[in-house]
């Protein structure tokens, strides 16, 4: 199984998020903008 886009809203500082996946994406951004939340929702998703 391969997921292809993930939507996150209201998961900590996450509002309203929609990533399209490649075979590789990266995340990147400034300070306090939400790149570890994103990858906790990654976390949580996944227990």
């Amino acid at each position: 199984m391969q997921i292809n886009r993930i939507k996150i809203k209201n998961f900590k500082s996450l509002k309203n998020v929609d990533v399209r996946l490649n075979n590789l994406t990266l995340i990147t951004g400034v300070n306090s903008s939400g790149k570890s939340s994103f990858i906790q929702s990654l976390l949580f998703f996944r227990e």
